[in-house]
């Protein structure tokens, strides 16, 4: 059985998504890749409130999980 990875994603335009540790630099210790579909889920939680409190971080936008 293969093991199955989730990368959390920013839109940056129309047709465009972004890695969210390449959108957002200032998260350096933020991980970007996790092991379970739950793990993303709560990880894309707590970015959309994590960048809402610090708006130094960047911009706020729509965040999609994708399995690689």
């Amino acid at each position: 059985m293969e093991n199955k990875k989730y990368i959390i994603y920013g839109k940056t335009s129309q047709s465009e998504w972004l890695p969210i540790d390449l959108l957002y630099p200032k998260l350096e210790n933020f991980p970007v890749c996790y092991d379970n579909l739950l793990d993303a889920q709560i990880a894309k939680g707590k970015l959309k409130m994590l960048v809402k409190s610090k708006p130094e971080i960047g911009k706020k936008t729509p965040y999609r999980i994708e399995e690689i």
